[in-house]
């Protein structure tokens, strides 16, 4: 019982969590079920309206990057790179790690098409 007291009132700031009161794994777990708790439920007609806000606007985002010159410049810088490499490519594009390499080609394009 002692322990359901102890989070019993989060909102009142009684439980703050400092150096010397640190929560184990187990009364961590409890205190993020307590607070998640209590957030509402959407209801399916909330959540399928949430997602199509979110897919319109990432649309819509996606839409506006496009139309700015330096992406436009990128994608361009890119393409060319893909272009002369497809199976490279391809590779860059199914390994997870490969956003460290892209960002190599760009920096290695950029020096080359500087000279």
């Amino acid at each position: 019982m002692k322990e359901r007291d102890e989070f019993s009132d989060l909102s009142a700031g009684e439980n703050e969590i400092d150096g010397e009161n640190l929560l184990n794994d187990k009364d961590s777990v409890r205190l993020y079920f307590k607070c998640i708790g209590s957030f509402p439920v959407l209801s399916k007609k909330e959540e399928e309206e949430l997602a199509k806000t979110i897919d319109l606007k990432k649309n819509e985002l996606i839409r506006k990057l496009l139309n700015i010159p330096f992406v436009q410049r990128k994608i361009y810088e890119l393409s060319k790179v893909f272009s002369n490499n497809p199976r490279k490519a391809q590779e860059i594009l199914e390994d997870e790690s490969s956003i460290e390499q892209i960002r190599e080609k760009f920096a290695n394009f950029r020096k080359m098409s500087k000279k």
